[in-house]
């Protein structure tokens, strides 16, 4: 049930060259801004024991300029994707926040998600087409209940109250930013490893659930939206089973973070319902993953409504596949996919060449997996990076040079 969380662990700038000796007036993505939620899928890819991975989840605009590397936090390991500035963007559905992200990682007895919703019986989608008309003409209201071929009582699994409690308030202090920079007169950003280890443990973490009412549309309504409508007041409920009291008034006091919902970082997070549609399914299933509006109601000011965006037909590979084509980035996840496996194809290499797992490991997740480096196959891609980190002080003004730099940055001065 625990749901995956991303976040930009490297970020820069977009009107700067890599690392150039520059101040710029862009800002990192704040506290409320620097994580989402999402499932985290095993693919059948695997190369040395280190395998591709498939995040489906949330992402935000402000990610897409600037960060060239996003980490998934999942059952407390890590899973990395490396790329140029602005990666993210290409990965995303148009029109909305969500990703379909290719990471790298090496995970013993790793547990795939829920199932995705159970399909509909083809008996059940005749009966309502046939019922769908007749059932429309009976009145306004009649009519959008006759609309809902199926409501019920979801829930959603999150961290919004774990990452207000541990990243938020104590590890912040309620001001200071989620980045640091690289170093003074350089203009690149990486989170704050005290922030990365708290998404470390949090992600290892049972979540918070909250309970998600649900509205599927008739099967012949194909565009109408599936609505989710949930409470903003997690984070305070999930706050109180602790024994903090002085946190708690804290939150009560202090207007800004009261007045601050789950939202956005809520987004991407999985909805899980049991019985879907027919009531055939015997377990939980995924039904969708929370984008927004995820407005609050004016009137309600507890809860927030979502549109949930539909899942693949399964978590096979093929099916991811045909889901990236559907989303209309088929090409762009393909294209990072094999970039992901060849990375793990290269972190072999290198320890085939003498490098400690972990120190291969940090070399290649600090290097553009979509750039000129890896226009080259991976034991070139290996041996070049070995060479590089063998290199005395030095310089480079080409962008394969400038990729390579990354890995010797990582290894002489652990700015990985």
């Amino acid at each position: 049930m625990n749901p995956a969380l991303v976040t930009p662990t490297r970020w820069a700038p977009t009107d700067g060259q890599r690392g150039a000796r520059t101040i710029s007036t862009q800002t990192p993505p704040d506290v409320f801004d620097f994580v989402r939620h999402g499932v985290l899928v095993k693919t059948d890819s695997c190369v040395g024991g280190s395998c591709v991975y498939v995040f489906i989840g949330g992402t935000s605009s402000s990610w897409f300029g600037g960060a060239d590397r996003l980490t998934v936090f999942q059952g407390g390991a890590e899973f990395v994707a490396t790329g140029n500035k602005g990666f993210a963007s290409s990965l995303t559905v148009k029109g909305y926040p969500l990703m379909m992200l290719p990471v790298k990682g090496g995970v013993k007895n790793f547990v795939q998600p829920y199932n995705p919703s159970c399909e509909v019986s083809a008996e059940q989608k005749l009966v309502n087409r046939l019922s769908g008309p007749v059932l429309r003409g009976i009145g306004m209201v009649q009519q959008a209940i006759n609309h809902l071929s199926w409501a019920g009582a979801g829930m959603i699994p999150t961290y919004v109250p774990e990452i207000l409690y541990d990243v938020y308030s104590r590890t912040l202090n309620y001001t200071t930013q989620v980045y640091q920079r690289e170093a003074p007169n350089r203009n690149r950003y990486f989170i704050v490893n005290s922030v990365r280890q708290k998404l470390i443990g949090i992600s290892d973490d049972s979540p918070t659930f909250l309970p998600t009412l649900i509205g599927m549309p008739d099967i012949s309504l194909m565009d109408l939206p599936t609505v989710a409508v949930y409470p903003n007041l997690g984070a305070v409920s999930g706050l109180c089973r602790r024994s903090d009291i002085n946190l708690i008034k804290q939150i009560f006091t202090d207007l800004d973070l009261y007045l601050k919902t789950q939202n956005p970082m809520i987004q991407g997070a999985p909805v899980l319902v049991g019985g879907l549609c027919t009531g055939e399914c015997s377990s939980l299933n995924v039904a969708g993953f929370i984008t927004p509006p995820s407005s609050t109601y004016l009137d309600l000011p507890q809860y927030s409504a979502s549109i949930l965006y539909p899942t693949p037909r399964s978590w096979a590979t093929q099916d991811l596949e045909d889901y990236a084509r559907q989303l209309g980035i088929y090409d762009q996840f393909m294209t990072s996919f094999n970039a992901t496996l060849k990375a793990a194809e290269a972190e072999v290499v290198l320890t085939s060449l003498g490098l400690e797992q972990e120190i291969a490991t940090k070399l290649i997740n600090s290097v553009s997996w979509l750039g000129s480096l890896f226009q080259h196959d991976a034991k070139d891609v290996a041996k070049m990076i070995n060479d590089e980190i063998k290199r005395e002080d030095h310089t480079h003004t080409d962008e394969l040079g400038q990729e390579l730099h990354d890995a010797y940055l990582c290894y002489r001065f652990g700015h990985c």
